[in-house]
Parts: structure tokens; sequence; C-alpha cells
């Protein structure tokens, strides 16, 4: 997401920066869905995520239903 932020700034000559002092707490509401084992019952998923594939990171966070019913199985 970095990446294309700073990508996108750039063409609209925008400064990309870092807040390095904020603190956010992030969700677990997926993690929550998907149980504990959903990491090593989908490895090629996960694979796929730490590369940046685009599609199977848009795949898992928009698409929860399909991809909590293929878990299911």
């Amino acid at each position: 997401f970095a990446k294309r932020l700073r990508v996108l700034g750039r063409t609209k000559g925008q400064r990309y920066g870092t807040i390095r002092k904020a603190h956010i707490t992030t969700s677990c509401r997926k993690f929550d869905l998907f149980g504990d084992w959903f990491l090593f019952r989908n490895p090629k998923l996960v694979y796929d995520i730490f590369k940046q594939n685009q599609k199977a990171v848009d795949e898992l966070y928009y698409n929860v239903r399909a991809t909590s019913a293929e878990n299911t199985k």
C-alpha cells in the first residue's frame, strides 16, 4: 500500500512521508473469523500475501464469505 501511495503522490506532485510517532491498534477480526489454523491450511495464500500478490490480498480482504466458505470444507 505504501509503495502504491508513494507512486500516486509522485504523479500528483505531492510528498510521501512516514509518521513515526503515531500509534494504531489494528483489528483482529479477520483472525477471529478464520481461526488459528487458517494460516497452516492455506500456505499458498499466505505466501502470495507476503509476496504482495494484490489479487490474493483483495480476495482475502474483500471476499470474506467465499474465502471462509472454502475453508470450512
